[in-house]
């Protein structure tokens, strides 16, 4: 029957009417034939006869059009459910037990899927998220294009674009939250003048700022700020009179004119905004009038909107003959020819921007994507689990089948009927799953952010999340339930009255905890690699001593001094922390280890072969006591010193990879190299910088990367001095050396803006990718050992029950309790050892995807191999002792009498 037709019966009225249309066409079509078989000359009687012989029982033909409507298959669907139900609550514990379980693998996947899907597929949420494209810089041939421009080269591509209807300059920043003393850090951004225009957002209140206000000084309002929704939430408690009042960023004021909405979180993905300001007021918030001048300066996206008729490649063509000029025009000043060379051979191109810029790092979503396989092994575990309870389930209700089966029910009915029943225990699972994944996503969010930048994703539920969660549970449900229903529906009707249906239910249900084991050690190795890494990486050697160490960084760019005042400035502050109680060291520096930053300078040394090259080299200024209080040896030659001044000879302290990079190796004390590379009409003039000490390498930015070549000059002769880090060593708990250093800058007046943070945390910061990977696949495999521990139980406590009558016969043959100990013992061995010996194979084959994330540890380290099976063993006999001491208690005549 057509589909319209079986549609349209859905709607006709059901019963007699339609039995009776049934009839009348039946008795039609007989009629038909009658009156042939009379043409063709027999008797009426015996046509008729004839006639209804070749149409069969009619009964029978009716029940088949039947079957053709829509509305019959729904009242056995509603059947089924209504018996799926029925047995559901017959059976409370079993269907607890099945829900939670599928619920908790359900709702782990159905979070890290939330995660995945606000970092890697929810565009943004502005008007037309795909017209956006981001603007990239490289060289033709290289895999790596970066989306950092300087503000010149921003300006020069917004005045000679012609492939945008609207573009905006975009960055993230920190900003001091407060005027002087301790103050807070609060996300922030920085955009040019037509950020909320060509994104198309709408202010909640006030209004958003313009190009009118995106003027060096400020517009007709001054410098002003548009606050993040969750900021004026947190922060003003949704106060709508903070518009048009000033709050003070990094000690200047600001004047609040209107409040984004709360769908907006900035471009960055994972990084949502306090507070953004337009981009030309950086200059009056650093004091800087040059900053937007640099041409050195990389600090910037760009994100346009292209115009309607304008494709990605077509605009990727245009930039072609555009980048020469653009180039040309904002050549950074202080370049080696080689380097101006390379940068006016780059290219420029355009990539999708509809989802955003990420600001969450590499390896963040790389763990993040790897751990959804973790959870996907669980959850199949969980079904092997749910499949063995079934098939237990399966057996208690074997003698009901076979009745129902005795009373005319088809294979495919009882087929139907129990895969409804796991399709309704898979779809309970999955609600409960969906109830757990967003707060499991936030608490993943939670553990995954750093104390100084939390990660900000919108997690709310979308359609996509919901299609996983329903077609994950309709999975699990046919997952799970495909076996139980097909041994169901097995027409075996004489063993099953017989109570004798064979042992193939056993191997099934012990294949099932074969495969459990096999997953289980694939988590279990994953597990292992990534604890090992995250152990070694927390011994690895840094080149200093983060412990006992308290951080104060302080802006300096709201003090209107000079730079000389300001290095004079700092080292009061140094010498007044330094003799307060329980300090034992302190110094003051640009930058700190493991810290955000990054300052290079380029150099030219002489490798001692008579050879001349130019390197960038890592830039730090510091304080005398820098390498004391930061507890990195000193190789040879002197510190820094307090006479070490800008009149004085120029000087550095480098590290080890310095000394082979630049001089070749050798002992560099004494001898200089040129710094500084600043144009001239004849070229390029340097200043010599001698080499006074050699400092122990130290892991500067990445704990994976080999610590970078790096020079370490005074701060009376550094080139700037935008704010520094004060490094506090004391020897008590880290609580009291906080308060010695508030007390200690509340005593100097309070002249700074400052925050605090410890070492120890910044470097609990800097490991949060292997934490988070060390600490869910711990947690992974202790469900996976748990779920093979209770199948491993289960298949022998059945196959105890199931074969009491042969322990029976074992026993009064005259095998003793240690023999049939080990007997049932043997059973659970063969299966862990044939699950060991798939899974092993499994976790070799799928180990090198983990390998970018490891430190110190290979992905085949047979050590991680041997404690898995260790602890599987010890599971294994855990599981098992139980259900052998239980075989070993049996009463011989009990047992064959049962039989």
């Amino acid at each position: 029957m057509p589909l319209w037709s079986r549609l349209r019966n859905v709607f006709r009225t059901r019963g007699g009417d339609m039995n009776t249309e049934l009839d009348e066409e039946l008795q039609a079509h007989i009629a038909m034939r009658a009156d042939q078989f009379v043409e063709e000359g027999l008797p009426p009687d015996e046509a008729r006869r004839r006639a209804e012989q070749m149409f069969g029982n009619t009964l029978l033909v009716r029940e088949r059009t039947r079957d053709a409507d829509v509305a019959q298959w729904l009242d056995a669907l509603l059947q089924d459910l209504r018996y799926a139900l029925r047995m559901m609550r017959h059976s409370p514990v079993l269907t607890g037990v099945v829900v939670l379980s599928l619920g908790l693998g359900i709702g782990a996947n159905t979070a890290f899927f939330t995660l995945t899907n606000a970092l890697l597929l929810k565009q943004l949420p502005v008007r037309d998220p795909a017209r956006l494209v981001s603007l990239e810089l490289g060289r033709p041939g290289e895999a790596n294009w970066g989306d950092s421009f300087t503000n010149p080269l921003w300006e020069e591509f917004d005045k000679g674009q012609d492939i945008a209807s609207g573009a905006f300059a975009y960055a993230a920043q920190s900003f001091n939250a407060g005027e002087r003393g301790e103050t807070r850090m609060i996300n922030a951004a920085i955009a040019s003048g037509r950020v909320f225009e060509t994104l198309g957002v709408e202010p909640v209140a006030g209004r958003l700022f313009t190009a009118a206000d995106d003027r060096r000084g400020g517009g007709w309002d001054g410098p002003v700020a548009v606050l993040g929704y969750d900021y004026w939430q947190r922060a003003y408690g949704m106060d709508p009179s903070i518009v048009g009042r000033n709050i003070s960023l990094d000690g200047k004021p600001y004047k609040v004119v209107g409040i984004a909405p709360a769908s907006f979180y900035g471009i960055y993905v994972g990084l949502r905004f306090d507070v953004i300001v337009p981009l030309a007021t950086e200059t009056y918030r650093t004091s800087d009038p040059k900053l937007l001048d640099a041409r050195s300066n990389w600090m910037v996206s760009i994100v346009a909107r292209l115009k309607p008729e304008w494709t990605q490649a077509r605009a990727n063509e245009r930039l072609k003959a555009l980048a020469p000029g653009l180039f040309e025009a904002t050549v950074p000043p202080n370049w080696p020819p080689k380097r101006v060379q390379d940068f006016l051979s780059s290219r420029l191109r355009v990539t999708a921007a509809a989802r955003g810029l990420s600001a969450v790092s590499d390896s963040m979503r790389s763990a993040v994507l790897l751990l959804n396989g973790f959870v996907a092994l669980v959850l199949l575990i969980a079904c092997a689990n749910v499949a063995n309870l079934l098939l237990a389930r399966a057996t208690v209700r074997a003698r009901e089948y076979t009745v129902r089966m005795a009373l005319g029910a088809s294979r495919s009915r009882l087929l139907r009927q129990s895969l409804t029943e796991s399709l309704l225990l898979a779809l309970a699972g999955a609600a409960v799953g969906l109830a757990i994944a967003q707060p499991a996503a936030q608490a993943l969010v939670a553990i995954s952010g750093r104390s100084t930048a939390q990660m900000s994703l919108d997690l709310a539920p979308d359609g996509r999340v919901l299609l996983f969660t329903t077609v994950v549970g309709v999975f699990c449900g046919l997952l799970f339930g495909m076996a139980p229903a097909w041994r169901a529906s097995r027409n075996a009707l004489l063993p099953r009255i017989a109570g004798t249906a064979g042992d193939g239910k056993g191997r099934l249900r012990a294949c099932l905890v074969s495969l459990q084991v096999a997953l289980s050690v694939v988590v279990l190795v994953g597990c292992g690699l990534f604890l090992s890494s995250w152990q070694k990486l927390g011994k690895a050697s840094l080149g200093f001593d983060p412990n006992h160490v308290v951080l104060a960084k302080v802006d300096l760019s709201t003090l209107t001094m000079e730079q000389d005042q300001r290095a004079e400035a700092v080292e009061d502050v140094r010498r007044q922390l330094r003799g307060a109680p329980g300090v034992e060291e302190t110094s003051a520096s640009v930058l700190t280890p493991m810290g955000s930053g990054m300052w290079s300078s380029l150099v030219v040394g002489d490798d001692g072969k008579g050879g001349r090259r130019e390197h960038e080299i890592y830039y730090n200024a510091v304080s005398p006591g820098f390498f004391r209080a930061l507890g990195t040896p000193l190789l040879a030659g002197r510190d820094i010193e307090p006479n070490d001044r800008k009149s004085s000879t120029q000087v550095a302290v480098v590290n080890e990879s310095f000394v082979r990079q630049v001089f070749g190796g050798g002992n560099p004390i004494g001898r200089y190299f040129e710094e500084g590379l600043t144009p001239s009409k004849t070229g390029f003039v340097t200043h010599k910088v001698q080499v006074v000490g050699i400092a122990r390498d130290a892991t500067y930015r990445e704990l994976r990367q080999a610590p970078p070549p790096t020079m370490y000059r005074p701060l009376s002769q550094a080139r700037a001095l935008p704010y520094v880090t004060f490094a506090v060593r004391g020897a008590g708990e880290m609580e009291q050396l906080l308060s010695t250093v508030r007390a200690a800058f509340a005593s100097s007046g309070n002249r700074f803006s400052y925050t605090l943070q410890t070492y120890p945390m910044r470097m609990r910061d800097a490991m949060v990718t292997e934490r988070l990977l060390a600490a869910l696949s711990t947690l992974f495999g202790a469900l996976a050992l748990g779920l093979a521990g209770m199948g491993l139980y289960g298949v022998l406590a059945y196959s105890v029950t199931r074969r009491s009558g042969e322990i029976g016969i074992r026993m009064a043959l005259g095998a003793t309790a240690s023999h049939i100990r080990n007997w049932v013992l043997r059973q659970s061995g063969l299966t862990v050892l044939s699950g060991f010996a798939a899974g092993l194979l499994l976790a070799l084959w799928l180990a090198p995807v983990a390998k970018k994330l490891l430190f110190g540890v290979k992905a085949s380290d047979w050590r991680v191999y041997a404690v898995s099976l260790a602890v599987l063993v010890a599971i294994s006999f855990a599981a098992s002792y139980l259900p052998a001491r239980r075989a070993t208690r049996l009463n011989p005549v009990q047992a064959l009498r049962h039989d």
